[in-house]
């Protein structure tokens, strides 16, 4: 069948199987998908004779990838950002164009290193590849990490025993080094018969999978606590569209106020700017309100309130209120034409199109220390922060939890919330550490340090959820390594690769 395929059906499958891929993530959690879906992309390189066509199967593969997948998107700056059907139509396939170029870059390398030693491309280059044009999609221009495959894997996966060691582009790697062993079990990537390579094949998906496996068994940290800690995470359930509204805000913070009042738990958490306003605007009879019932019990409360400095910088900031020493983290990594718009003379067009709030915040110190509350050392991130696990281990081994203060109203009633959850989870794994996730809308959760959800609210319901955590201490591999092994690696097999073609190409010539 895929022999008959002309150039044109071969993009459509392309992007009709990088669209599918979705399905591998949060909600649906068909984690074999990814591997299965990137095992048919390699088929679909095979079939390729130039540069030019294998570009464009990467890119459509993307395409189908970004434009499902990040749909919420169009829900942020269509609904919320006031941006007409069009334009915001428009911006949301630019964005998807941009991202697929990486997807783009694979096959242009694929290409490239066709003309190799097939079973070195499919169970090393490809993977390497693969990798390199994530990490290179996660760093670039600030980095847009989402739907980096290995996400996929976590919590059900076997190769999530991985990530605590090589982190979500080491899982990354794993899946397409399986989808390039099941391209080896065939003699030809679109060619029915089994081919000598098959037995070695499966062994070698056995025994990366019965590893991921093993490693799941492995307890990277322990306890430091003989008692717990009763935590409450307060999802006020405050629409996007009514959130900035002066008339409202006064309403806003009675409800959190009342919400805050029913729980006596030790550590109360608010999402990211849950009082929509000023830190220096707000009431001091408000405060006092708020924080003396929890000052008299030995409680804390962590909040995200937006602030200004002196020097009238804006900052996405969390505080700390109640018995323990007051304290403050402000956002570090910023979301473009989220937090912060940048080229504003080139982008100047998108700033009147899309009326986003809040949207001129500067970065936070890189050299802020974990906040000490409720007897635990908490590693805050702020909502898109929790994306870059590499940032996120700045706060360890010294914080006992990790704790992510989000407002995904933003992106309405569509996949991101639970995808972000996913990603949130992820970096419990990596760092073996209890999330605490914070939400306006949802999804509020608490992620236990296997990256396995173990309390959450219902979305878009404003409600409170409680549990206990106790905090851990010790280091896996990847928060005293970072990205760094699996960059290495990756960049490694591509150096012996280009040797091995330069050598080859030697030899043909006459």
């Amino acid at each position: 069948m895929l022999k008959k395929l002309n150039n044109s059906q071969l993009l459509i499958f392309s992007f009709l199987i990088g669209g599918i891929s979705v399905l591998g993530f949060a909600p649906f959690y068909l984690y074999p998908l990814p591997a299965l879906n990137l095992a048919i992309l390699v088929i679909f390189f095979e079939r390729c004779k130039n540069f030019t066509s294998s570009f464009l199967v990467g890119l459509f593969f993307g395409l189908g990838l970004f434009i499902t997948g990040t749909s919420w998107i169009f829900v942020s700056l269509y609904k919320f950002g006031g941006m007409n059907f069009f334009l915001a139509g428009t911006v949301v396939l630019l964005f998807s164009l941009y991202l697929s170029l990486y997807t783009g870059f694979v096959g242009l390398a694929f290409q490239y290193f066709k003309k190799i030693n097939r079973v070195f491309l499919l169970l090393l280059v490809f993977p390497a590849i693969w990798t390199l044009a994530e990490v290179g999609r996660g760093y670039i221009l600030t980095g847009f990490p989402w739907l980096s495959f290995g996400y996929s894997q976590v919590p059900l996966s076997p190769l999530s025993g991985f990530g605590p060691i090589t982190g979500v582009y080491g899982l990354s790697f794993f899946l397409a080094l399986l989808a390039g062993a099941l391209n080896l079990i065939l003699k030809d990537s679109y060619h029915p018969k089994i081919g000598k390579y098959a037995p070695k094949s499966i062994l070698i998906i056995f025994c990366i999978l019965a590893s991921g496996h093993a490693l799941k068994l492995i307890e990277w940290s322990y306890p430091v606590q003989k008692t717990s800690t009763t935590v409450a995470l307060i999802q006020g359930n405050v629409a996007q569209n009514l959130k900035w509204e002066p008339r409202l805000a006064i309403q806003t913070l009675e409800n959190y106020l009342k919400l805050a009042l029913t729980t006596k738990a030790d550590l109360l958490l608010l999402p990211e700017t849950a009082f929509p306003v000023f830190h220096e605007n707000l009431p001091k009879e408000f405060l006092e309100r708020f924080e003396e019932p929890v000052k008299e019990r030995g409680a804390d409360i962590l909040v995200g309130i937006p602030e200004i400095d002196p020097q009238n910088k804006k900052f996405n900031s969390v505080f700390s209120l109640g018995s323990s020493p007051s304290q403050t983290y402000r956002k570090i990594h910023l979301v473009p034409f989220g937090d912060y718009f940048p080229f504003q003379k080139l982008f100047g067009w998108f700033i009147k199109s899309a009326k986003i709030p809040m949207s001129s915040f500067s970065h936070g110190s890189l050299n802020q220390p974990v906040i000490e509350v409720a007897g635990q050392k908490i590693g805050v991130n702020i909502c898109y922060e929790d994306v870059f696990g590499e940032e996120i281990i700045r706060h360890l081994p010294q914080a006992t939890v990790l704790a992510n203060f989000t407002n995904d109203a933003w992106w309405g009633k569509s996949l991101a919330s639970k995808q972000h959850l996913q990603i949130s989870q992820m970096r419990s794994l990596e760092t073996s550490r209890v999330m605490l996730r914070a939400t306006n809308t949802g999804v509020t959760a608490i992620i236990d340090w296997r990256g396995k959800v173990r309390a959450v609210l219902p979305e878009f319901e404003s409600k409170i959820l409680e549990g206990t955590i106790i905090g851990r201490q010790g280091t896996t591999p990847f928060v005293f390594l970072g990205n760094s092994p699996v960059f290495i690696i990756s960049i490694s097999i591509i150096v012996v690769g280009a040797q091995i073609r330069s050598k080859r190409n030697k030899i043909i010539r006459p």
